[in-house]
């Protein structure tokens, strides 16, 4: 009997082991770009559900990350100076679960492409 209770204990403990292992937060990450990587986009990752977003700027690629977010419903807007906002509705996030959502942003105007390309060609 003792043998019974201590290999159920074990399996218990093995079964609860194993779930802590298990991450219970979705992860996401995009790439921003025109026709080269946009350093210094504005991506806003926001919850539906809760009313809660997440603001994140993007590297040198033009490359973002964010983990531990919580499975869900949720919109993904990203916003640079001089090009129209892109927004994707309905991205859903499951438990464990990697999303990536790469965004292509196109000009706003003849006159902030000028200024934009101005930016792009003083930084390189």
């Amino acid at each position: 009997m003792w043998c019974v209770y201590s290999s159920l204990q074990f399996a218990l403990f093995h079964f609860a082991f194993q779930l802590s292992r298990r991450p219970i937060r979705a992860r996401f990450r995009s790439i921003v770009t025109d026709q080269i990587a946009i350093v210094g986009a504005t991506i806003t990752v926001t919850d539906v559900d809760r009313g809660v977003s997440r603001t994140l700027t993007t590297g040198r690629a033009g490359e973002n990350n964010a983990t531990s977010l919580t499975p869900g419903n949720y919109s993904v807007k990203a916003e640079y100076e001089g090009f129209k906002t892109v927004q994707q509705d309905k991205v859903v996030f499951e438990v464990g679960q990697a999303v990536r959502a790469d965004f292509s942003m196109q000009p706003g105007s003849k006159r902030r492409r000028l200024l934009s390309q101005k930016k792009w060609l003083l930084l390189t």
